[in-house]
């Protein structure tokens, strides 16, 4: 079972924008993004975003299927 993945989302400026990024999934071939999003077998996320040297903003989330 996977336990931890994360998510990488550049070039967004709003929330929506990275939630639709990651969500539409487009131009990953295997929906990635999408699949960690919706995968209930992660039980908690942590997100950030901040600046980014090349491409000036970036969103983290990290999904986990629970504590340790």
């Amino acid at each position: 079972m996977i336990t931890y993945v994360e998510n990488l989302s550049f070039h967004c400026d709003t929330a929506l924008e990275v939630m639709l990024q990651l969500v539409i999934d487009d131009g990953v071939d295997n929906r990635g993004h999408r699949m960690n999003i919706f995968n209930s077998d992660f039980k908690v996320v942590a997100i950030y975003g901040g600046s980014h040297s090349k491409y000036d903003f970036m969103v983290a989330m990290d999904f986990a299927g629970d504590f340790i």
